[in-house]
């Protein structure tokens, strides 16, 4: 279990603390369908997961409103996201899991609605803030 206390401090700025006593976290950040999408394994290794994460969301999202996500293939519909944060880079490289070609777009934020747009197929605007 996560103790907020070991890493809490009210005060900004504290190195290795934050300022905040709440978390979410994953039970396992590799439970993730790369077939589904049309990725393989050793891509998929390389992807972080909140770019998994958002994947397996806009899907359920367009699930979740009626619509059928074929059906929005070829459209104009835009993907727009804000991101931040990219520790899954750090800790990562440090285990040497993002050598290879996917090193890159796997952890790149800029990527992260075009790689939404590709699996949904959509041609509008795809813009990671």
């Amino acid at each position: 279990r996560w103790d907020a206390e070991e890493y809490y401090d009210p005060e900004p700025g504290v190195p290795g603390r934050s300022v905040s006593k709440w978390g979410a976290f994953l039970d396992d950040p590799a439970a993730f369908d790369p077939e589904f999408f049309g990725i393989t394994e050793r891509e998929a290794a390389a992807i972080d997961p909140q770019h998994r994460l958002l994947l397996e969301t806009a899907w359920e999202a367009v699930e979740h409103s009626g619509l059928n996500p074929a059906g929005l293939a070829g459209s104009a519909t835009g993907v727009f996201m804000g991101l931040t944060h990219n520790d899954y880079a750090h800790l990562a490289a440090d285990a040497k899991a993002l050598e290879g070609p996917y090193g890159f777009t796997g952890t790149s934020f800029s990527l992260a609605s075009g790689r939404i747009a590709y699996a949904l197929g959509v041609h509008g605007p795809a813009i990671t803030v």
